[in-house]
């Protein structure tokens, strides 16, 4: 049962080369699962195509910046775990994305699964999942998005 959500967003930053766009980490002790995804653009008129996944990453990347995951319920405990936002240095991909897919940056990309597509990330520092932009965009553009998790 998930007893408390998390918001770990990014808001309108340019985006033009493929990116982690959102890593979180688990806690030493607490794992958790992936609720949703989402990803808009801000300020483009011109509509292109992306390609998107979700994935495990043996490394975390660089560049970016932390984020701290903003908990829905303010008697909630902080996130165990850490986040990082848009790094364009990338983490190492490990096994096969989980999600592969593609969008069109006009209508944005939203990813909702049922309680069985849900993904875990197990406890443990080292375990992480990353939100990525797998492509480069035509031209840069201004995205937000981000992941909604659960523990």
């Amino acid at each position: 049962m998930i007893s408390n959500v998390y918001s770990v967003p990014f808001a309108e930053i340019t985006v033009a080369a493929e990116q982690d766009l959102i890593t979180v980490l688990a806690g030493a002790t607490d794992g958790f699962w992936v609720l949703r995804a989402w990803l808009a653009n801000v300020d483009v008129e011109t509509n292109e195509q992306i390609a998107l996944s979700i994935h495990r990453t043996s490394t975390t990347g660089s560049a970016g910046a932390a984020v701290t995951p903003a908990v829905f319920d303010p008697r909630s405990e902080a996130f165990p775990g850490t986040a990082r936002r848009n790094d364009t240095t990338r983490g190492t991909i490990s096994g096969i994305s989980l999600l592969p897919d593609g969008a069109a940056n006009l209508s944005g990309w939203l990813w909702v699964p049922t309680p069985e597509e849900r993904i875990w990330v197990q406890a443990g520092v080292t375990n992480r999942i990353v939100f990525g932009l797998e492509t480069a965009t035509p031209a840069s553009m201004v995205m937000s998005g981000g992941l909604l998790i659960g523990t």
